[in-house]
This record gives C-alpha cells, sequence and structure tokens, in this order.
C-alpha cells in the first residue's frame, strides 16, 4: 500500500473539492465522501491536511457513549486552537478552513433534496444546521479582535477495537501514531535534523502541548437535525512543554555581594537549626548560614 498524499494547509484549495453521491448503509444513515482533485498530480486523492504548529488547549477529549442510561463505551477528541495571532501560519489555516466550510454548504443548497430531503434550503437555515470544522465559542465575534476565545478545530482520535479488553471501556490502543524529538541531532547531506522517537501518546499529549497534526477528512455525516465533517488525527509530532523544574531562579551578582560583605552583621546564629534573623531593608534576598 503506498503513502496517501498529504496537503500542507497553505496548499489546499477548497475549490477542488470532490464529493461522492450519497451513500446509505443498512441502517439508513447517509453519508457523503469528499477527495481532492490535486491539479500538480492530475490525479484524485483521499484529503489528509497537514496542519501547523498549533496549541492544544485541553489534551485529549474523553466523551461517554451510552445506549439509553448505559454507558457502552467513550469516544476520543483533540481541539486544536485556531489562535491567529500568535501566528500567520495558523491564521492562513483557519482561512483555508473556512472556505472548505463555505464549498460544503454550497454543495448541500446544491444538492439539498438527496442531502437534506428537502426542496430548497436558504442560507441562514443552512448555517445554522452544519456544524462547521471551524468551531466557534457560543461567546465569541466574527471580528477576530473583538473574540474573547480563539476558534478551534477538533479532530477525533480512533483506537484500534482488536486492542481493546471486554469489560475494560477505556483499554485499547489509539490508531494515531505520536511522535517527539530526542534532542539529538543526525545529519543530512548538508542539512542538520532532530530525531525522532515514536512515543505513548496517552502520556505525552498534554493541555498545553504543541503539536503538528496530519488530519483525514472522512466525509460528511447526517444527524438529526444537522450535518458535518468529521476529521480524524493519523499521526502528530509532540513538541515538549517548556516548564520550570526545580530552583531556576538566577541570581544577581550585585546582590550576592552585597549579601557577603554584609552577612555577619545580618545574622546572630544560636543554634545550627535556628537563626534570629535582623532586616536590612537593602538585604533582598537573606541566606542562613549556621555557626
Amino acid at each position: 500500500m503506498s503513502n496517501p498524499i498529504i496537503l500542507k494547509y497553505s496548499e489546499f484549495d477548497a475549490k477542488n473539492l470532490v464529493f461522492s453521491e450519497i451513500k446509505k448503509n443498512k441502517f439508513g444513515g447517509k453519508k457523503v465522501y469528499i477527495k481532492y482533485d490535486n491539479p500538480k498530480l492530475d490525479r484524485t486523492h483521499e484529503l489528509y491536511i497537514q496542519l501547523p504548529e498549533m496549541t492544544v488547549p485541553f489534551g485529549i477529549n474523553e466523551n461517554e457513549k451510552k445506549e439509553g442510561e448505559s454507558v457502552v463505551g467513550y469516544t476520543y477528541s483533540v481541539s486544536f486552537s485556531l489562535n491567529g495571532e500568535s501566528s500567520e501560519n495558523i491564521a492562513l489555516c483557519e482561512k483555508n478552513l473556512t472556505k472548505f466550510d463555505d464549498r460544503v454548504k454550497l454543495e448541500c443548497k446544491n444538492n439539498v433534496k438527496s442531502w437534506l430531503s428537502k426542496k430548497e434550503i436558504v442560507d441562514v437555515i443552512n448555517d445554522e444546521i452544519y456544524k462547521s470544522t471551524v468551531r466557534k465559542p457560543k461567546d465569541n465575534f466574527d471580528d477576530p479582535e473583538a473574540r474573547v476565545y480563539p476558534n478551534t478545530l477538533r479532530a477525533t482520535m480512533y483506537k484500534d477495537q482488536k486492542t481493546i479488553v471486554p469489560g475494560d471501556l477505556r483499554s485499547g490502543e489509539f490508531q494515531c501514531d505520536a511522535f517527539m524529538g530526542t534532542g539529538e541531532y543526525e545529519k543530512i547531506g548538508t542539512r542538520k535534523r532532530e530525531k525522532i522517537e515514536k512515543v505513548d501518546i496517552t502520556e505525552n499529549l498534554k493541555k498545553g502541548s504543541r503539536v503538528v497534526a496530519i488530519i483525514k477528512c472522512n466525509g460528511v455525516w447526517f444527524g438529526f437535525g444537522g450535518y458535518g465533517v468529521s476529521w480524524s488525527i493519523v499521526q502528530m509530532q509532540i513538541k515538549p512543554n517548556e516548564k520550570l523544574s526545580g530552583f531556576a531562579i538566577m541570581q544577581d551578582s550585585e546582590d550576592e555581594e552585597s549579601f557577603e560583605a554584609s552577612d555577619e552583621e545580618s545574622f546572630e546564629a544560636e543554634t545550627p537549626e535556628e537563626a534570629i534573623i535582623k532586616p536590612k531593608p537593602s538585604v533582598q534576598q537573606i541566606k542562613i548560614i549556621p555557626k
């Protein structure tokens, strides 16, 4: 099996989307598949998009899957922050994904009879029932400068059904591969590249992680009162969180010299465990030295 063709967020063009006819399953559910007509390759292929480096604000989202009142499993997803203020690449990605949403809604309008079993649909209703790829928080405004929170993109992470242990609803391995840099570098030709290793996604994908992900378009789904497009994560590179570990405050040399010159005047140690501090306004940091 050949590797899929992956488009970068910057080269993806919604004008090249190709929609299949309505497909129905044995339960009566409907689905429309989306492919990409690649003008550079002169061929049509499945739609994979590589996203720019983005923040994952919530880590892995876990939601209960219920039948009646009983929990029968869990679904997992990841939300990517489309904070365009932090990156021009993210702003461009959101712009292209918004064009993707507009193209899907136009296709629905042109095929409303087969898609929604309606004679026609007005734009206001179409906007209302479509579950956008670019998700807007309820209190967001269309004007980016007036937004309270950034928009997000959500993609599903599926588990390999063969790895799920019967009776353990949270068991199973994610089908999405995750990688991290090792901190070591290798020379490739005239370039230097960091070595990458495969890691456990559950242990390493945390709140606030920065990632580069490849997502796959799984087509248009239809449900009660609405429709939308589902995306799944097939691979991601996780960038390590930059957090302080242990004491990391750098000392100012002037403060250290001032302390060393006046430490005997500032302390009268009674025992190794106890010292009486005579405060001095000019001393900013005090170090206890027993006699």
